[in-house]
Parts: C-alpha cells; sequence; structure tokens
C-alpha cells in the first residue's frame, strides 16, 4: 500500500531499480575510482553523522531506504567494496553463503530483540546492542542455511533415486544442455 506522500519508505519496486540502476551506472562508469579508499570512508563517516543528525531530528526521514543520505551510504559502500581487492578465501565464501537466508529472516529476529527500543538509547548501547544482534541474527541465519542446504541435498537424493532418468541441474542447466548437444 502506498501512503499519502506518495512512498513506502523506499520498500517498493521503483526504489529496487532505482538502486540497481544506481550500481550498474556506478560499475560501468567505474565511479568507484574517483575517490580513493580514505576518502570513500570519510564520506560514508560523515554522511553517517550527517544521518545521526538527522535521525534526533525526525526519525522516520532517517530510517527510509529511499532517503538521499541513506542511497550515499549504499553508494559509498558499494563503492568502497568495488575498490578493494579481495583474494579467494573458503571463510568469506562460507560465511556469504548464509546471507540471504539473514537478509530473509532478519526483520524478525531484530524484532525478536527489540532492535527499536534500544535504537533510541544512548549511543553506546545502540551499537553495543546493534552489534550484539548483528551476530545473532547471522548465527540464526546462517543455522538455517546449513539445515536447508542437509534438508535439500536429502530431498534432492531421494529424487534422484526414486527418478533414475530424471536429471536435475544444481547449478546451470543451460550449459550441460548446450554441451550435450555440442553447441
Amino acid at each position: 500500500m502506498i501512503s499519502i506522500d506518495g512512498g513506502l519508505r523506499g520498500y517498493q519496486v521503483l526504489q529496487f531499480i532505482l538502486m540497481y540502476v544506481i550500481g550498474y551506472y556506478i560499475r560501468e562508469n567505474a565511479i568507484n575510482k574517483l575517490l580513493s579508499k580514505g576518502k570513500w570512508i570519510i564520506l560514508y563517516l560523515v554522511s553517517s553523522g550527517v544521518l545521526y543528525v538527522i535521525f534526533s531530528w525526525n526519525r522516520g526521514l532517517a530510517t527510509e531506504y529511499c532517503s538521499p543520505i541513506v542511497i550515499l551510504q549504499a553508494v559509498t559502500i558499494f563503492c568502497l567494496f568495488l575498490s578493494i581487492k579481495i583474494r579467494y578465501s573458503r571463510l568469506i565464501n562460507e560465511v556469504a553463503k548464509g546471507s540471504f537466508v539473514v537478509y530473509l529472516i532478519h526483520v524478525n529476529i531484530l524484532s525478536l530483540l527489540r532492535i527499536s527500543r534500544y535504537a533510541v538509547s544512548e549511543w553506546y548501547i545502540m551499537v553495543f546492542h546493534l552489534t550484539v544482534s548483528v551476530i545473532i541474527s547471522y548465527f540464526i541465519g546462517y543455522i538455517l542455511y546449513k539445515l536447508y542446504q542437509l534438508l535439500s541435498t536429502r530431498i534432492w537424493k531421494g529424487l534422484e533415486e526414486a527418478y533414475p532418468n530424471f536429471e536435475i541441474c544444481y547449478f546451470d542447466c543451460q550449459n550441460d544442455i548446450d554441451n550435450s548437444a555440442g553447441l
């Protein structure tokens, strides 16, 4: 449902498309190379300070995903990570596997952890609670991902045993089809 002012605080499809287009533009035009890593960090910290001031003045505006300051923070983080050369790491890849599950469940976990109650506390209490909440959310999400992986593997193996002529493509079915057709 769209509110009287025409928005959903950044939760609508249009906001997703806008962020996707911004990310595409940044990547295609190498915007991340305009500033050094240190300057991207400084820009993020300054925007965080501005967001903190806005939060104390108008809490709703500061927490909306369509807020220009929130979008600026997303851009600075995106550009910072684009400029960092991260070598292959099994640990990073393993931890990243649970990210989607965390994304799906984090709102429910944060409400259980009463994040809104601590968000208006003193800054050090808020930072501590937020840190603990992130760790707990990620831990629960990662465990749920591992449970999903275990159950889905067993289900797929059971289907393969029950239907031996039925091929289940796990990753790149089109590539397997093209290779088998000699394309």
